[in-house]
């Protein structure tokens, strides 16, 4: 399962964590992001050994999100060696989002 993540955790445990990460910003509110939501903890359980996984609530950590450049949600973050090197926005599938993961991180 992924961990939820505030702005002070977001430097120790994804800038300098030991694997790469994939961090879900979302809002209780959005209708895609509820939708991702059970998608997400799919492939955080299938793939939780190779790879971390986190979720931001923009609502509650809305200084982040503005440094992440989220302007919308739900994003995916895929953060390795403590940069972002790529986003998607938008529902995708459990098979979308492991594909996504394989690209993002080769």
């Amino acid at each position: 399962m992924a961990t939820e993540l505030t702005k002070e955790q977001y430097q120790s445990l994804v800038i300098n964590g030991s694997k790469p990460s994939v961090v879900d910003v979302y809002a209780s509110w959005c209708g895609p992001c509820k939708q991702l939501a059970p998608q997400f903890d799919i492939v955080s359980h299938e793939l939780g050994s190779t790879y971390n996984f986190f979720k931001i609530n923009i609502d509650d950590e809305q200084a982040l999100a503005a440094e992440l450049s989220v302007s919308s949600v739900p994003t995916i973050l895929f953060v390795k060696d403590g940069t972002i090197v790529d986003r998607a926005t938008g529902y995708m599938s459990a098979d979308d989002l492991k594909d996504r993961i394989t690209a993002s991180f080769k």
